[in-house]
Parts: structure tokens; C-alpha cells; sequence
């Protein structure tokens, strides 16, 4: 008789574990829902998102369009970025829908991971911690490569686990996958430092597989592309570069995991102290935490590359080992706070950098205008939808005059051939964080005519950086008419200014 109560309370327990669960997957659908939604009428709000699809342009549209590549990042996404517009007439609405897709498959490999390595629970857990953080909500509706790159980081680091069985399938995904993410992010060669230190904790280092298809297969299949930058980019300034980017950031970096993931990060890091708990699979997903942490902090505080991070610390914690009855409800409430604070995030839409370059090229028609100055960033200048002239002072006008194939049905302006004419008038689109540029240039912006302006709020997520950027900034178009020869000077010479663009219509 005694036995009933505790079959009673056992079936309670079990039935509101079951309910929790539930109340958890329903928390995770409705913000996946709300953030999918939100792409609908999506405008490129990033700078990066604006780098990207103009470079991918380029790179598939027989370098006809966009601006050159120049190396800033690495090629792969772009081409995606470039390719995926072109399968959908051009709008940019592709790339979170491609960064949506790859988000959901990379919850997929999360649970598969918790599936394989740990037991149901983390399987199930897993995903949800890192689903109701805020940088997963942004970066899975973002025209970003980072959703891209955690899937290529998430599969190659299950399958660098998976080698341990000797399988020569999952060398080769490792090190295929592991390849992708160098190709995606300049970052993803830290990945490569992860995959040589667990493979040597693991004792792989004694399989000839390893050395061959984890290793020397993405160093190999990488080298194309640090031959192409030593060859047209510019390597010299490199050195320089990287030198303004290493520093002891650590501090920082663990300040992003808080703001962004905080319940998630907290987990995870509990995780680490459990007593009694490991396990191979969990000691290596610490140890290539502990890797990325270190590589990470020594390099400059972009909270972006702490998003594989984020990834592993949400598959340790969901492998925590505590009382079943407790565990869900903790994670239940981890996921729930996660989305609270991500709510502005997974609600922000803004049209502005579309409706400013709408009402620029409404503009453009009207009056017939045939060149526009451009100060404005990427993501807007991309909705100008002008030919972008090459400057003779541009480091591509060498490439191009060397190869060219690379700059063909691109309009070149040399510096002696002023294309201007007296009684033309030509448009700047100007933007307030290049504000400097009205100083440097008082008898260019004195004369000029202020048409509209517009104000553009930044993505709440930005505002928790610890660099943001001022919570406003304008957009402006101006109007100029060149009354004589002497303006038509002056106005020639801007173009051939660093950070100035140059749009023929």
C-alpha cells in the first residue's frame, strides 16, 4: 500500500517534466516563428550585410556589378550571399533566409551531437539553450556569415569528436567542414588549432587519417586563397593590421558571453565544476572552449566571434548532470530569461536603408542625374543600385589594368579627364558617422542642397556593444549644380577620395 504514493508522485513528476518540455518547445517555435517572421520587407541593416552582397555581386555576375572583392573576408560567403540573390531576382531578402536555414541545421547537428556523445536529454536540451540566446535570434535572420560559419564549425567539431573511432568518413568531414568555415571566416583558423590539439588529446596522432585529411587537407585546400591575397590584396598592410587587433581582451569577450547568452553561458560554465562529471566528449568540447577562448582573447573584442562559444558552452550545459525533475525546469527558465532579453532583438525590423535609396533613385530618374558621390555605408549604398566607377587612384585600377578581364564594363575615371560638365547638377549621398567629411570639404556641402534625410536606429543588439555606434544616425542627399568650370574641379577631385564612391547612372 505504501507504494502508491510514490507511484503517484512519481507519475506527477514525470507528467509535469513532460509538461515543462512542452512549455520549452513551444518558447523556442514562437521565437523562431517571431524572427522569421520579422524578415518579411527585410532591408540590409549592417554594414558587413552591405560588404557582402555588393563583393558578392561581383564575384557572380562576371565582376560586372558590385564592387570589386577585395579580401576583407573570405570569399565563400559572399558567393553565397551573390549566388542566393540571383536565384531570387536580386533581393537581398535571400541572405537571412539563407542564414535561417542554416541556423535550423545547425540545431539539428547540436542535438544529433547530444544525441551521439551524451544521452536524450542533452539532445534535447541542447538546442533550446542555444536557441534562446540573443545572438542566435540575430544572426539567424541577419544577412551576416555567422550562421553560415557555426554551421561549418558546429558539424566539423562533431566530427572531430567522431574521429575517435578511426572512421576515415569522419576525418574527411572534419576536415571538408573545417575548410568551409576558413573559407567563411578568417576565425575559422582557429578551428583548425582546435582540431590539432583534441586530436593529439585523443591520441590521433598516431592515425595516419588524421595528418592527412584533418590537417594537410584544409591547409591545402586554403592555400589558393593566401596566394591570391599575396598576389592582389594588400599583404603589406597585413603586419600593420593585425597589430592594431591583438591585445588582452579576454575581459571583453567574457562581458559579450554575459549580454548576449547569459543563462546559457552560465550553464555551461557551471558544467565546468560539476563534481565527478566528464566523459571524452565533454572533456573535449571544454578543452576546445578553452582553445577558442584563448585565441579569442587576444584578438580584438568583435562580439561576433564569440558566437562558436556560445555553441559549446550551450552543449556542456545541457550534458550537466542533476536531478531530472530540477534539470528541466532550470533549462526551461535558462531558455526563458535567454528570450526576454532577446525580445527587442527578435522584434527589430527597419526599412530605412531601403526607403532611403527608394526615394535616392526616384530621384535619380526624375531629374536624370548621371553621377553620385557616396559616403554613405555599404548596406546603403547597395539600394543606390548605381555602376560603381573605378577611381584611377583605386588599388584594384592596377589589378584591373593588369588583368582585364576583372574590371571589364566598369567605367574608369582618371583624375586628368574631368567628366563634369557646367549647368549638370550631381547628388551626394552622405551619411552622419563620415560627418568629418562636411569639415574637410566646407566649399563642397555650402553650396550643396539638402533634398532629404532620414534617421536610422540601430539593432537594439548593437546599443549592448561595447563599441556602438551612436543610437541615431542620418542619412542625408544632397544636390549640387555645377555652375561653372572652377566647381566642376572641385567636385572631381572628391571622387578620388579615400572612402568615397563614385555611382554612374
Amino acid at each position: 500500500m505504501r507504494s502508491t504514493p510514490v507511484r503517484i508522485a512519481e507519475g506527477f513528476s514525470i507528467g509535469a517534466i513532460s509538461s515543462a518540455r512542452k512549455i520549452l518547445l513551444i518558447l523556442i517555435g514562437l521565437s523562431l516563428g517571431a524572427s522569421l517572421i520579422s524578415i518579411i520587407g527585410f532591408s540590409l541593416r549592417d554594414w558587413d550585410e552591405g560588404v557582402f552582397v555588393l563583393q558578392g555581386q561581383w564575384l557572380t555576375s562576371g565582376f560586372s556589378q558590385g564592387k570589386p572583392y577585395n579580401f576583407q573576408t573570405p570569399p565563400l560567403y559572399p558567393f553565397v550571399a551573390g549566388l542566393s540573390m540571383r536565384l531570387i531576382g536580386g533581393n537581398p531578402a535571400a541572405l537571412p533566409i539563407v542564414s535561417f536555414l542554416f541556423s535550423i541545421a545547425t540545431l539539428f547537428v547540436v542535438y544529433y551531437a547530444g544525441r551521439v556523445f551524451y544521452d536524450s536529454d542533452t539532445a534535447f536540451f541542447a538546442p533550446c539553450l542555444l536557441a534562446s540566446t540573443e545572438l542566435f535570434h540575430f544572426f539567424s535572420k541577419s544577412g551576416l556569415s555567422d550562421a553560415v560559419f557555426l554551421f561549418f564549425f558546429t558539424f566539423a567539431f562533431f566530427n572531430m569528436i567522431r574521429n575517435r573511432r578511426g572512421r576515415l568518413r569522419y576525418f574527411i568531414l572534419s576536415g571538408v567542414f573545417i575548410t568551409l568555415a576558413m573559407y567563411t571566416k578568417y576565425s575559422g583558423a582557429a578551428l583548425l588549432a582546435v582540431a590539432i590539439v583534441v586530436g593529439i588529446v585523443l591520441g590521433l596522432h598516431r592515425n595516419w587519417r588524421w595528418y592527412a585529411f584533418q590537417i594537410a587537407l584544409p591547409v591545402l585546400f586554403f592555400s589558393p586563397l593566401v596566394f591570391l591575397y599575396a598576389h592582389f590584396g594588400r599583404a603589406s598592410d597585413t603586419g600593420q593590421r593585425l597589430l592594431e587587433l591583438f591585445g588582452f581582451n579576454y575581459h571583453r569577450h567574457l562581458y559579450y558571453l554575459i549580454v548576449f547568452a547569459p543563462t546559457t553561458a552560465l550553464i555551461g560554465i557551471i558544467a565546468q565544476f560539476k563534481p565527478g562529471f566528464g566523459g571524452a566528449s565533454f572533456r573535449m568540447t571544454t578543452l576546445a572552449s578553452v582553445i577558442y577562448l584563448a585565441l579569442l582573447g587576444v584578438y580584438y573584442p568583435y562580439f561576433r566571434l564569440g558566437y562558436p562559444l556560445i555553441m559549446l558552452l550551450a552543449l556542456n550545459g545541457a550534458a550537466l548532470k542533476i536531478d531530472a525533475r530540477f534539470k528541466t525546469w532550470i533549462i526551461l527558465a535558462a531558455a526563458a530569461i535567454g528570450t526576454v532579453f532577446s525580445l527587442p532583438t527578435i522584434m527589430y525590423r527597419n526599412r530605412v536603408p531601403a526607403d532611403f535609396g527608394g526615394r535616392t533613385r526616384e530621384y535619380v530618374h526624375q531629374k536624370q542625374i548621371r553621377i553620385l558621390y557616396s559616403s554613405v555605408p555599404p548596406n546603403i549604398e547597395y539600394y543606390l543600385q548605381g555602376d560603381h566607377a573605378i577611381p584611377d587612384n583605386h588599388p584594384w585600377y592596377s589589378v584591373a589594368s593588369e588583368y582585364p578581364a576583372l574590371g571589364r564594363g566598369r567605367r574608369i575615371l582618371h583624375r586628368s579627364d574631368n567628366e563634369l560638365e557646367p549647368g549638370e547638377e550631381i547628388l551626394i549621398a552622405h551619411a552622419s558617422i563620415n560627418d568629418s567629411l562636411k569639415s574637410a570639404l566646407p566649399e563642397i556641402f555650402s553650396r550643396a542642397e539638402l533634398i532629404f534625410s532620414s534617421e536610422f536606429i540601430d539593432a537594439p543588439l548593437y546599443l549592448k556593444d561595447i563599441f556602438h555606434r551612436s543610437q541615431a544616425q542620418r542619412f542625408e542627399l544632397y544636390r549640387l549644380r555645377i555652375d561653372d568650370s572652377l566647381v566642376a574641379d572641385m567636385i572631381w577631385k572628391i571622387g578620388f577620395r579615400k572612402g568615397i564612391s563614385v555611382l554612374v547612372y
